[in-house]
């Protein structure tokens, strides 16, 4: 008997306890836990931190290199007396509205481009060219001028006619709008005259200096012609 009891209490002694042992685990976890999640952390914050700074910096270049590429050279328009001084300097592209005896002349010699029918085909494509210079891309003229160009073509009128443009005036109406009056005078190939009308037109115009040479080259003072209507007087 004592015997046997003294096995059973050896017996029991030899077996841990479970609740120790799951808390030396817990107790190990926590360990690890506290010595390197602490590493962990911070490493991912390091690399969220990197992350960010690599987008900034890629910002920072691309708008570095845009800034480069813009031009940074201020146009002057320098007037001079005929000893050669300096008499007045203005930039270039805040310079005054033109005048408006400027004005009407760029717009007589621009109906003449619209309206004309040459049969040279580098002078009408010249003609053409020069037109749509001054016409606002996005504008309603833009559209008034292409319906016209594709229901009259001046192109194939030239395999059979020619016209002629003679502007009687040119008067403005208000600040940036204008009346143009001309007459037409249309000729066979062989110059036999088939009609000779009036007609006359309305355009809207605004100023926009140009910032291209080749712009600048067709289009001087940047007149731009927005609105357009016409119609043959009587």
């Amino acid at each position: 008997m004592f015997n046997n009891k003294a096995r059973n209490q050896n017996f029991a002694t030899a077996i841990p306890n479970t609740n120790e042992q799951s808390n030396i685990y817990l107790s190990a976890r926590r360990e690890w836990n506290e010595r390197y999640g602490s590493y962990i952390s911070q490493t991912r914050n390091w690399q969220i931190i990197a992350t960010f700074s690599l987008c900034v910096a890629a910002i920072a270049c691309v708008g570095l290199a845009w800034v480069g590429a813009q031009s940074k050279i201020t146009p002057y328009v320098v007037e001079v007396d005929k000893l050669g001084d300096a008499v007045a300097v203005g930039i270039a592209d805040k310079a005054a509205t033109p005048d408006t005896r400027v004005i009407r002349a760029q717009l007589a010699n621009w109906i003449t481009n619209v309206r004309s029918v040459y049969f040279d085909a580098a002078a009408q494509n010249k003609a053409v060219n020069d037109a749509y210079a001054l016409i606002g891309s996005s504008s309603p003229a833009f559209g008034t001028l292409a319906d016209f160009h594709t229901n009259f073509q001046p192109f194939e009128r030239a395999k059979t006619e020619s016209v002629s443009i003679s502007v009687q005036s040119v008067l403005p109406i208000t600040k940036d709008s204008y009346r143009i009056e001309w007459r037409e005078e249309v000729r066979q190939r062989d110059g036999q005259l088939i009609s000779n009308t009036n007609w006359q037109a309305q355009v809207g115009i605004s100023i926009v200096p140009p910032t291209e040479e080749s712009k600048a080259l067709i289009n001087p003072m940047g007149i731009v012609i927005n609105s357009l209507s016409w119609s043959q007087r009587i």
